[in-house]
């Protein structure tokens, strides 16, 4: 895998087990405004290594 490895909007939903709504929210910002995605066309996007950095800081936060 490379640093550049991008999840989709399915993908997050599929690990954080939200709803589609609820992911689609995350990724415009609505949820968290520090959530690190971005728009490829009409599809959202976020780096892999930024997502895993963000999921730890949140899970590290919530301890």
């Amino acid at each position: 895998m490379t640093n550049l490895e991008c999840f989709t909007v399915k993908q997050v939903k599929n690990i954080l087990q939200t709803s589609q709504g609820q992911t689609y929210a995350l990724f415009a910002g609505e949820v968290d405004k520090s959530f690190p995605s971005f728009r490829i066309g009409t599809s959202w996007r976020v780096k892999r290594l930024d997502f895993e950095s963000w999921l730890e800081k949140k899970t590290k936060a919530k301890k």
